[in-house]
């Protein structure tokens, strides 16, 4: 288990009871994230529901602060059936989760515990124009049984603001209408660019979680 992987909820700070690693990885289209969330296969809550109807189950989630601003952000969750939630957060407030954004999400139950991919589309959130994005970032995981909910890089309580813990995604360059995408059976991202995202890839994704340039972490 990763040092990194420590609970927001309930026991701050204490180590997650599950072990979870991520994948991140994009091109002129799209933000990819895979997560490889190990558990036992049957204590894992998951539900064929409609979209946003996900809380009494697992979950994960990205969560991006497109304008580095310590502000703001995009709340993208998927439980491990790949069903969708979306909201936007804001300091202070309540998440809004009237926000309907157009991105893809795929899931899957495995004997170890279970996969997420989501391909977000950059033409479905909003950011600067700059030649070259620096965006703050957390991942999350939620485990219903426990109450449990963890977060990459670590956040904590005891500090108000969650935005100002987010590690920071550096290295977006332009992005436009860019190369072709396959998926194989999981997730490859073809002639992907990298992002300098803080983690090593610690061979945690497995052979069948393909991504080519990508930084990985535990959360």
């Amino acid at each position: 288990m990763s040092s990194q992987q420590r609970q927001y909820e309930p026991g701050d700070g204490t180590p997650a009871s599950q072990d979870t690693s991520a994948c991140l990885s994009y091109d002129d289209h799209n933000l990819y994230v895979v997560f490889v969330c190990r558990d036992e296969p049957g204590r894992i809550r998951a539900r064929m529901s409609k979209q946003e109807d996900i809380e009494s189950d697992d979950s994960v989630a990205v969560h991006l602060n497109t304008f580095h601003d310590h502000h703001r952000a995009y709340v993208l969750t998927a439980n491990p059936l790949g069903i969708q939630q979306d909201g936007i957060w804001t300091e202070g407030q309540e998440q809004d989760n009237s926000f309907d954004a157009l991105w893809h999400s795929q899931g899957r139950l495995t004997g170890q515990g279970f996969v997420v991919l989501m391909a977000i589309p950059f033409r479905s959130l909003r950011f600067s124009g700059a030649p070259l994005q620096t965006w703050g970032i957390a991942l999350s995981r939620s485990i219903r049984r426990n109450n449990e909910r963890s977060f990459w890089p670590r956040i904590t309580q005891r500090i108000a603001s969650l935005a100002q813990q987010f590690a920071s995604l550096e290295g977006l360059e332009p992005i436009s209408p860019g190369r072709n995408m396959q998926f194989i059976p999981y997730f490859a991202a073809s002639r992907a660019r990298r992002a300098r995202f803080p983690g090593r890839c610690r061979g945690a994704c497995g052979p069948r979680c393909q991504i080519r340039a990508a930084r990985c972490a535990h959360i």
